[in-house]
């Protein structure tokens, strides 16, 4: 089974498939690695550019990924702001029963309070890559992923999860991925 985790940045994809991998010895794969290894960050990429830029131009690439799981029948999660409902509904055409998914965002927050959240959790963040803009960029980026979250929950409400909190979230958020 392929599972796929996307959904707004900071919304807890890469802690949620770390806990997968702990609880259900199930790999996983985050497509910033995929991002970095093309030129992200330092290259010709940034975060800023993830959701219109960057996840249409991984997009073959990851799926190639996915390709070769299939094929192999490997249990693997990929996890992502790359994993966009695109890329979710493609996967599902050509690989039907042996894909599931979940988009996981934030709603019912604003981008000030989303960033003292950010900030309080930096002990479960592998990814810190927030420390190197300013506060004021910061909160501009997550207001638009705000809006990213209410877009997705608007087109497919039954993929979508609201997270509140992803440390006591994600228990109820992999049983409901496995139960799909």
């Amino acid at each position: 089974m392929i599972y796929l985790i996307g959904g707004a940045s900071k919304s807890g994809k890469s802690y949620l498939s770390r806990k997968i991998m702990e609880e259900k010895k199930i790999p996983f794969f985050s497509t910033d690695f995929l991002l970095w290894s093309l030129g992200g960050e330092n290259g010709k990429f940034s975060y800023f550019d993830s959701d219109e830029k960057v996840a249409p131009l991984l997009e073959d690439n990851i799926l190639k990924i996915i390709f070769f799981l299939n094929k192999n029948n490997e249990d693997y999660v990929l996890e992502g702001t790359h994993i966009t409902m695109s890329l979710y509904e493609k996967t599902k055409e050509l690989y039907k029963d042996n894909v599931k998914g979940i988009f996981l965002g934030y709603t019912n927050i604003t981008a000030e309070d989303k960033y003292e959240e950010v900030l309080s959790n930096e002990d479960i963040d592998s990814n810190k890559w927030y420390e190197y803009i300013s506060k004021e960029d910061f909160i501009l980026f997550l207001d638009k992923q705000i809006e990213l979250s209410k877009k997705i929950k608007s087109i497919k409400p039954d993929l979508f999860f609201n997270v509140e909190n992803i440390k006591s979230d994600y228990k109820k958020i992999i049983n409901i991925l496995f139960e799909m």
